[in-house]
C-alpha cells in the first residue's frame, strides 16, 4: 500500500472521528499563515538506495523486474541536496539536509510519517519545518513502483521506455508534529512515448559502467526536475521557465493507466 493511500486512509477515519478540520485536502501550497512563520526547514530524503527496473509487455507473461541495492550512488543524499539548493533561492530560510544514515533507528515510520528520531533531529538542529521525500505510487500510474528506475512498455509493434522517480514531498511544521501541505514529485513519474534511452535489461549489473552512469545522472535530472515541480506548488519556491528543465516534460502516456503487473 503507498503513503498516500495509508494517509488517504488516516484522513476518512479522522473525518468519522468528527475532529475538527479533518478531511480537508493536503494536496495544496503550504498555507500563507505557515510560510510567514518558517524561518529554519530540515530536508530529508527516503526515496530510496535502490533501483527498480521494469519491463511491462503486451501481458502479463511478458513482464519482467529486477531490483538493485545501490547506496554507493547517493541518490537520497543528492535528492536532499537538490531540494536544499532549490528551497535556498528564496533568500527566506536557513535550509540543513537531515543525513539517513545518521539514525539509528528508522527515521520513517510504517506508512511514511516521520518517526521519533526523526522529529527529535529536526528539533535539536532547529528546525521549525521539515521537508521529507517519500517514495510513492502515483494513484494513475501504479505500475511504477514507489523510488526511482528505468521502465519500459513493450509491445510486438513498439518499445518505449524511461527512467522514472515515484515519490511525493510532504511538509511538515516540527512543533505540532502537524502535516501541512503535500504535492507528487512531477505530474507524472516520468515522460511518455520516448524511445528507451536504456533497454531493460535483467539486472543492473548487465549494464555496462557506461550505461550505468547515464542512468544514475538520468535518475538525479528527473528527481532534480520533480522536485521543482513539487516545491514550486506547494508555495515555496519561484517557477522556472520551462526550458530551464533537464528532463523530457512528461506527455499523454501511448498505453493504459492500468497496470498487467501480477
Amino acid at each position: 500500500m503507498s503513503f498516500r493511500s495509508i494517509a488517504a486512509g488516516l484522513v476518512v477515519s479522522a473525518v468519522l472521528a468528527g475532529c475538527a478540520g479533518a478531511g480537508a485536502n493536503l494536496q495544496r501550497p503550504v498555507p500563507v499563515a505557515d510560510l510567514n512563520k518558517t524561518h529554519a526547514i530540515g530536508v530529508f530524503s527516503s526515496i530510496g538506495d535502490t533501483v527498480n527496473g521494469r519491463l511491462v509487455g503486451l501481458t502479463a507473461f511478458g513482464n519482467e523486474s529486477f531490483t538493485a541495492w545501490t547506496p554507493q550512488w547517493g541518490i537520497d543524499r543528492d535528492a536532499a541536496v537538490e531540494a536544499t539548493r532549490l528551497l535556498a533561492t528564496t533568500a527566506r530560510w536557513r535550509i540543513t539536509p537531515l543525513e539517513r544514515t545518521t539514525f539509528a533507528t528508522a527515521p520513517l515510520q510504517d506508512g511514511g510519517a516521520p518517526s521519533p528520531a526523526l522529529w527529535d533531529a529536526a528539533a535539536r538542529q532547529g528546525d521549525d519545518t521539515l521537508v521529507v521525500l517519500a517514495p510513492d505510487v502515483y494513484d494513475d500510474y501504479p505500475f511504477f513502483p514507489g523510488g526511482v528506475g528505468l521502465y519500459e512498455h513493450a509491445i510486438p509493434t513498439q518499445r518505449s521506455g524511461c527512467v522514472y522517480a515515484a515519490f511525493s514531498v510532504h511538509v511538515y511544521d516540527v512543533a505540532t508534529r502537524r502535516e501541512l501541505a503535500w504535492e507528487w514529485g512531477g505530474n507524472a513519474p516520468c515522460g511518455f512515448g520516448q524511445k528507451a534511452e536504456l533497454p531493460f535489461r535483467k539486472t543492473l549489473d548487465a549494464y555496462a559502467p557506461p550505461e550505468q552512469a547515464l542512468l544514475r545522472k538520468r535518475i538525479a535530472e528527473r528527481v532534480g526536475d520533480g522536485l521543482d515541480y513539487a516545491l514550486v506548488r506547494l508555495g515555496m519556491v519561484r517557477a522556472r521557465p520551462a526550458t530551464d528543465f533537464r528532463s523530457p516534460a512528461p506527455a499523454a502516456p501511448d498505453f493504459p493507466r492500468t497496470s498487467p503487473l501480477p
